[in-house]
């Protein structure tokens, strides 16, 4: 197990000879974790798509949700909400933000 100063994230350590000095910059961290699938209860795409919640239904059966893999990025998709996907709170000033970046 490594010391505690291994395990702080980078921007609260020193930067290594050489390199420049950690940003301080506030980031979304979505990593591409795949997701339950409802019908089978296997766990699929993991390392390769991303499958994230909105707070947002679509309809009585989907909701909204973000999805992604090395090629696209779907920020307005919808899914049968029975799926295991991934869920991150974030602030909603973050993800207009994130969307407005994403749809130009």
């Amino acid at each position: 197990m490594g010391s505690v100063q291994d395990r702080l994230p980078f921007d609260r350590r020193q930067a290594p000879a050489g390199l420049p000095a950690p940003r301080r910059e506030k980031r979304l961290l979505l990593p591409a974790a795949g997701y339950r699938n409802y019908t089978s209860g296997a766990v699929t795409n993991q390392g390769t798509n991303g499958n994230w919640w909105s707070s947002t239904p679509y309809n009585g059966s989907n909701g909204h949700n973000l999805n992604f893999n090395s090629n696209n990025v779907n920020p307005v998709n919808n899914s049968n909400s029975a799926n295991g996907f991934s869920v991150r709170c974030v602030r909603s000033e973050f993800v207009a933000l994130l969307l407005f970046f994403l749809l130009r």
